[in-house]
This record gives C-alpha cells, structure tokens and sequence, in this order.
C-alpha cells in the first residue's frame, strides 16, 4: 500500500564480526537463519559462524548459547564446547522446548532448560 512504517537497528553494528553485546554493539557475520520460538527473543546465526545466539527484545543483549565458532560439527554436554559447524537452518519444536540446529551433513538439538534461555546440546550428530 505504500504508507507509514519504519526501519530500526535492533542489534548489529553493520560492521561483520562475532561479538556478543548489548543492541548496537553486538556484531554477526555473513547471512542470518533468524528464529522467534516464544516471542521473548530472536534466535539468531550466521551461516558460517559456527554459532548460534539470543537477542532479548526487552534488554537488546545479544548472547552466545550455543558453540565455540569453529566449522567442525561435535555435540558436548556444554553448549558453548559443541561445534555446530556450518549451521544451515534450524527450527523449533512446537512447545518451544527444543532447538534443532541443521548442519552440513548432520543434525543435532539443544534442549531449552528455562525461561532464561540456556540450553543444552544434548544428540550427537548423525
């Protein structure tokens, strides 16, 4: 229709880069699989990032919950120890309580433990 709207940076500096941070100050790399489980926060990841992060909407913290940003694919009890590789989509399970993250020939999950939005790669890829 043509009317009305606006365009806000929510996160990202627009400068590429791997930094956690809060709202502008928060930097991603390359292509983003985007994702909104409970409409708390966005799940973000760039394509070849080798992680995958929160954005709170309320508080604009961009968070590491998931990998160490190398491009190998290994699951581990810590989420910041797994590797997710070259993570290419993910998606959530219906109640929100489960992450599934796609990589390059394998496909692993992390379990959303609380409201805090910590979680736990639990499978190991297949």
């Amino acid at each position: 229709d043509g009317g009305g709207g606006s365009s806000t940076t929510f996160v990202g500096t627009g400068v590429a880069g791997s930094a956690d941070g809060v709202g502008t100050s928060a930097q991603f790399q390359g292509r983003f699989i985007v994702a909104e489980p409970r409409g708390r926060f966005l799940v973000l990841s760039g394509a070849a990032s080798g992680t995958v992060r929160f954005a709170d909407f309320a508080t604009t913290v961009v968070w590491t919950v998931l990998g160490t940003g190398t491009t190998t694919w290994s699951s581990n009890a810590d989420p910041l120890a797994a590797n997710v590789g070259l993570n290419e989509a993910f998606c959530w399970r219906s109640d929100g309580a489960r992450l599934y993250v796609l990589g390059h020939h394998a496909v692993g999950y992390a379990t959303l433990e609380t409201q805090s939005a910590s979680v736990t790669f639990t499978a190991t890829a297949t």
